[in-house]
């Protein structure tokens, strides 16, 4: 009988675990994701009432029709994390986050694919996810004045771009993949670790302005010094030759 009691017990708590384990994700609503900036950055200026339920009455963010974020505008907001959260509000259109302290961007923020501005200068991130390459509706993007190293190459993929400024950080090479970025009008690098220039720039036909005055450049491709000829601007150091 006690073996009975035994094997029964074993068998209900298997199959509870079971309920548990196939039991779907809770959705986090778009209250809760600016609710996870918030509590993300206790130093924030946000001014947001948490307490209330009706976001579209908080500062600096608009909401469509469906009671959905399409609009942050927060600058100067005492930012330093960037909570992953950030990707639960799909229907954002323009996000600004400069001049903060953020330090990381998250993964999630490729899920932000209806994005068609972004603004992250004057902080101190140090990388950028590979996944912004989702942002298939993003046209213009500023990185300039932070800690960037490096790009992803699979910036290369967002072929809507058409303003990208990475100027005053360290970055110390171009990737070749940006040659796809042909709606670029506007690539500025100014003031990284730059030594050379990718012959893959000359397909940026586009081009009104190439700045990649102030790094360690000592000649351009002559491919991509020929944009003059279709009316780019291309500025260079003094002594900067074109090979």
């Amino acid at each position: 009988m006690k073996t009975n009691l035994y094997i029964l017990l074993v068998l209900l708590t298997f199959i509870s675990c079971n309920k548990d384990d196939d039991a779907p994700a809770q959705t986090i609503s778009q209250r809760d994701a600016l609710i996870a900036l918030n509590n993300a950055n206790p130093g924030n200026t946000l001014n947001w009432d948490i307490s209330s339920t009706d976001i579209s009455t908080w500062e600096n963010l608009s909401v469509n029709s469906d009671g959905k974020v399409t609009n942050l505008n927060l600058i100067s907001k005492g930012l330093t994390t960037i909570p992953s959260e950030i990707g639960v509000l799909t229907e954002l259109t323009f996000l600004e986050l400069r001049s903060n302290a953020i330090t990381n961007i998250p993964n999630e923020i490729g899920n932000l694919n209806k994005l068609s501005y972004l603004g992250l200068n004057n902080n101190h991130i140090s990388s950028l996810p590979n996944t912004m390459s989702n942002m298939s509706l993003l046209d213009r993007l500023f990185v300039y004045n932070n800690n960037l190293t490096s790009i992803p190459s699979e910036i290369g993929n967002i072929t809507t771009l058409i303003r990208l400024e990475l100027g005053a950080n360290a970055i110390t090479s171009i990737p070749s993949s940006l040659g796809q970025l042909t709606n670029l009008e506007y690539l500025s690098f100014y003031s990284n670790d730059i030594s050379t220039v990718p012959m893959q720039l000359s397909n940026l036909t586009s081009l009104m302005t190439l700045d990649l005055s102030s790094n360690s450049i000592t000649s351009v491709p002559s491919v991509v010094c020929d944009l003059e000829f279709t009316g780019t601007t291309i500025v260079i150091d003094a002594g900067v030759t074109c090979n």
